[in-house]
């Protein structure tokens, strides 16, 4: 018997369990001391998100932003903030956007990270097809991790997020003390480290301004949605539009008007293959775009509706992502849209 234990605990899985819980104890004591003195507890849950962070404090080191381009990985795609900013006679703009995430997340996302630092005159929402999606299939998905992106933990599960989030590599949805490939990678210096980097090697790149810069056109692969498809018959047969998602954009857009900042909507194209394999198919899709028409008509902000704009397949980079070409039509329509519109400054916020 205390060889068949003995062998168990030599065990490369019993190793990792045990590194971990040392690693875990090791930190409590340690930050019991210096845990008070710890930067707030914001935990970004991968190393993109961590480097994008980085990013946007570094475009926004001169101050506050005249134009914010924000929602999902779409809005980073599909709207260069330069060069609409420029067209609607505004001075400065950056995209800083969240992946993957829901609405819910997103204004959690721009309330904690994105507005203290921007704090923009006008606010530009680029509402996507995930945008909606309901909490229990946005977790079966795994987009649930984005939530540990925004929230704020006490006690000393806190205090070990914090001070991870500032001395270890994130990487691949988990902090890198539970993530030993991540550890080995960072200690040979094979970590990303720059947000430029994370999107060279999926052969894209990023503007200044934070605008995802995507070359290529759409190959046919609709993998992504099809498995959402699959999370979402995994929660329900029927897919749906969550209200709540519907409500928190809403509240958050009166929220943004009520500090004196202009709202705008954009509802984006997407290729012609997405419908068919969207969570419902034809209907599903349907359902989210009427969602976001009446997000629009209910919240009375300037929306401009370019889902049946009749892109063509070569304008995106996969199945709902604008490449280059498709991104600067989409910003000059979105600017010829607006024209006439008075949009604040950032310094005529507040």
């Amino acid at each position: 018997m205390p060889t068949v234990l003995a062998d168990r605990v030599r065990s490369p899985w019993a190793r990792k369990v045990l590194a971990i819980l040392g690693v875990l104890i090791v930190a409590n004591l340690v930050l019991a001391v210096v845990g008070p003195i710890l930067p707030e507890p914001v935990t970004y849950p991968t190393r993109e998100i961590q480097l994008s962070v980085e990013l946007l404090d570094h475009q926004t080191e001169g101050g506050c932003v005249d134009l914010l381009v924000t929602g999902n990985s779409i809005a980073a795609h599909d709207v260069s903030a330069a060069a609409l900013a420029a067209g609607l006679g505004l001075g400065s703009g950056v995209v800083s956007v969240l992946p993957g995430s829901i609405a819910s997340v997103d204004v959690d996302w721009m309330n904690r990270v994105t507005l203290p630092r921007t704090d923009p005159g006008t606010v530009v929402y680029v509402v996507s097809p995930l945008t909606f999606a309901p909490e229990a299939v946005a977790e079966r998905y795994g987009l649930g991790i984005y939530t540990r992106a925004v929230a704020t933990r006490g006690g000393w599960p806190g205090d070990l997020h914090r001070w991870a989030t500032e001395h270890l590599p994130l990487f691949e949805y988990r902090l890198a003390l539970a993530d030993f490939a991540a550890l080995s990678d960072g200690a040979e210096g094979k970590l990303p480290t720059s947000y430029a980097e994370i999107l060279a090697a999926t052969g894209r790149s990023v503007d200044p301004d934070g605008h995802t810069r995507a070359t290529g056109s759409f190959g046919g692969s609709a993998a992504f949605l099809e498995s959402l498809g699959t999370a979402a018959q995994l929660v329900s047969d029927v897919w749906e539009v969550d209200q709540a998602q519907v409500d928190a954009l809403a509240d958050q857009f009166a929220a943004l008007e009520a500090d004196g900042r202009r709202v705008v909507l954009v509802i984006p194209p997407v290729s012609s293959a997405l419908p068919p394999v969207f969570p419902g198919g034809q209907e599903g899709y349907d359902e989210y775009l009427d969602a976001a028409r009446r997000l629009g008509q209910a919240t009375g902000v300037p929306t401009v509706d370019l889902a049946d704009g009749a892109y063509p397949d070569s304008a995106f980079w996969d199945t709902h992502h604008l490449n280059q070409q498709g991104s600067e039509r989409l910003t000059g329509e979105v600017a010829d849209a607006l024209a006439g519109t008075d949009f604040p400054a950032c310094g005529e916020v507040g």
